[in-house]
């Protein structure tokens, strides 16, 4: 696997080099998806003891899209070592992103739903609900993350056939901002952004089985 990495790095790096900018689209989405199970490793290692199940999840989506949108402008190096130095970074990075999501989120609902011993006994059975309905749901979008895994020409088409929900979602994670603000911005819960996203991403990973089987993404 390790000579494979090495040579969808050095392709992307010739194709970058010679201003290919979809050749090397793909060659890093290749990188990506051949290292997805690396970079999960990665994520749970560095905050599997400050991140429950779910968010967890949440951090493996923000590291994919880093990776994916913005790291593959910044990534100035030559080799795989130097490749997964700065794959590890984003982890860091994107892992406290996540890390911070979820305490702004718990302290939000303390604060609106625990009065008293009752409303707690209540806000405890809601949020075990929830996290189990999230986990469900990201669990599923960790395997289907790979539908991002597309080029930019190909994604740029893909996403109108989405719906409105879906297609905000989507367009909001390309520009890596994180599940809160999507929450702030489209008015809407966590749960529906979630469940959004799961959608988006099945429905992206079918467009681009199509795509790459010769089929249409065009109305």
């Amino acid at each position: 696997m390790e000579g494979l990495d090495s040579h969808y790095l050095r392709q992307f790096l010739v194709a970058r080099d010679a201003g290919d900018d979809t050749a090397a689209r793909g060659w890093w989405d290749k990188l990506l998806e051949a290292n997805f199970d690396r970079i999960t490793n990665m994520v749970k290692a560095k905050h599997s003891r400050r991140l429950k199940p779910h968010e967890i999840d949440e951090a493996i989506q923000l590291v994919s899209i880093e990776i994916l949108n913005n790291l593959i402008r910044g990534f100035r190096g030559r080799s795989m070592g130097e490749w997964v130095n700065a794959v590890n970074k984003v982890t860091e990075f994107r892992g406290k992103d996540a890390q911070s999501n979820a305490i702004r989120h718990s302290k939000h609902e303390t604060g609106l739903y625990v009065t008293n011993h009752e409303g707690e006994e209540q806000l405890h059975r809601a949020a075990d609900k929830a996290s189990a309905s999230q986990h469900e749901e990201l669990e599923q979008n960790q395997e289907d993350v790979e539908a991002l895994d597309a080029d930019r020409s190909f994604l740029d088409s893909a996403v109108l056939k989405l719906t409105k929900r879906e297609r905000e979602v989507i367009e909001l994670d390309r520009q890596g901002v994180p599940t809160d603000e999507i929450c702030e911005q489209l008015g809407a819960s966590r749960d529906v952004v979630y469940a959004a996203r799961s959608r988006a991403l099945k429905h992206l990973r079918k467009l681009r089985s199509e795509y790459e089987a010769g089929g249409e993404t065009h109305e």
